[in-house]
């Protein structure tokens, strides 16, 4: 999810959980902490995850930006 631009197909058939995961995951990667226990608990369960930032999307290129935006499409 930060390499290509994902589309509509590649996350048509995700639930709502999964597609959650997949949006937090490209901001757990610069070290977003987040509000929701469960993806908190989550991402606090995987090695590479260090909680460091509030707000970690100055830190997404283009291609992270665009697949946020298009999971959130989804996800309303």
């Amino acid at each position: 999810t930060s390499h290509r631009k994902l589309s509509l197909s590649d996350i048509a058939n995700l639930s709502d959980d999964e597609l959650l995961i997949m949006r937090s995951e490209i901001l757990a990667r610069y070290g977003q902490i987040f509000e929701e226990r469960e993806v908190e608990s989550y991402f606090m369960a995987q090695k590479w995850y260090m909680p460091l930032f509030e707000d970690a999307t100055p830190y997404l290129n283009k291609i992270e930006k665009y697949n946020i935006k298009l999971i959130d499409k989804r996800l309303n």
